[in-house]
């Protein structure tokens, strides 16, 4: 071989590895993750909540507008503990047993059992009450462990919740909290219910519901004690999506607030509410940083704020009572 041919094979063969350089440096589209990585999505949830579904899709939506596309860049593996706590924990340590990148737990009862069963995987929180209090996290603005998440069952939306049903129900001074004890979510929401009853001018009594059986005992509880107005705790989407709680409120002619917009659709008076779709599209922010190297341990906790009302006016009627014009004004559905 001449010098003339050795170089121009050494010239083509440079070139070679400059195209193939070339290509393997072409940046992703932006914000894409990378090509090669498939990403496990573990989903742990109490289910019996018809918001469920409407968030997971809204998260599976998001994850896709940021280049995640479920059985290709992403597989779901879901665990749903059809409405039974105490299978949690199993169902978040199998999720750890299939090594996902990262978990997303519906609900504080969810959360706690993540956080139980791993100290390394991310944990995403969604439908969670105050995540300092139920021990999620130490700090909201600098969580420092392996969770963070969307706090919505705050403070604010209790005593808004208990605003708009004295603004429907002015006369009224005995209320009732309808809520399971042992989930923290609804311990910390009574309790910032009973700080705002005195400047609302009611009292409120805590009536237990652990499970759907204890419903029909629990309204007996609330008849007994002469309420005059019911709010029902988020733990009730749990066990019963709207039509039992509904049918018992409506039996008993209690002006209710209902924890979702599914129970005034079916036939319950108000709601003032997260909206599920919209919180799934906020787990979906989270999920990405942390599948690009976020540590959930650095990532605030968000405080939820995008509250919805809805109203059902045949309900209000039948219960002879009349919807302030404001309301109504503010309502995002209204069913007539």
């Amino acid at each position: 071989m001449t010098w003339s041919a050795a170089g121009s094979s050494v010239r083509r063969l440079i070139a070679g590895v400059l195209a193939v350089a070339a290509v393997l440096t072409v940046p992703n589209p932006a914000g894409a993750p990378p090509a090669a990585t498939v990403y496990r999505i573990g989903y742990l949830a109490l289910l019996y909540s018809t918001s469920d579904p409407a968030l997971r899709l809204a998260l599976v939506e998001g994850l896709r507008a940021r280049g995640y596309h479920e059985g290709d860049r992403m597989v779901f593996e879901s665990r749903l503990a059809e409405g039974r706590i105490e299978r949690l924990p199993e169902l978040a340590a199998e999720l750890v047993q299939r090594h996902v990148d990262v978990i997303v737990a519906i609900s504080t009862p969810a959360g706690l059992a993540a956080r139980q069963a791993t100290s390394t995987i991310p944990i995403v929180v969604a439908g969670s009450g105050d995540m300092v209090d139920s021990g999620l996290v130490a700090n909201t603005a600098r969580p420092g462990g392996n969770v963070t998440g969307v706090q919505f069952l705050r403070p604010e939306l209790a005593v808004r919740q208990l605003e708009i049903l004295k603004q429907v129900v002015p006369e009224a001074a005995r209320l009732a909290f309808l809520g399971n004890p042992d989930t923290p979510s609804d311990v910390g929401f009574f309790r910032a219910l009973e700080r705002q009853a005195p400047s609302s001018g009611v009292t409120i009594r805590f009536v237990h519901a652990r499970a759907v059986f204890d419903y029909k005992l629990a309204f007996d509880a609330v008849v007994a004690g002469r309420a005059q107005g019911l709010i029902v705790g988020a733990s009730v989407t749990q066990f019963d999506p709207s039509k039992k709680v509904v049918r018992l409120v409506s039996q008993n002619r209690i002006p209710a607030m209902y924890p979702g917009r599914q129970f005034v659709e079916a036939g319950g008076l108000i709601s003032y509410f997260a909206n599920p779709a919209d919180q799934g599209r906020h787990v979906a922010v989270y999920v990405d940083k942390i599948l690009k190297g976020a540590r959930p341990g650095d990532l605030p906790v968000e405080q939820y704020t995008g509250y919805e009302l809805a109203i059902n006016l045949r309900t209000a009627k039948a219960l002879f009572l009349t919807i302030p014009a404001a309301l109504l004004y503010q309502a995002v559905d209204v069913f007539r």
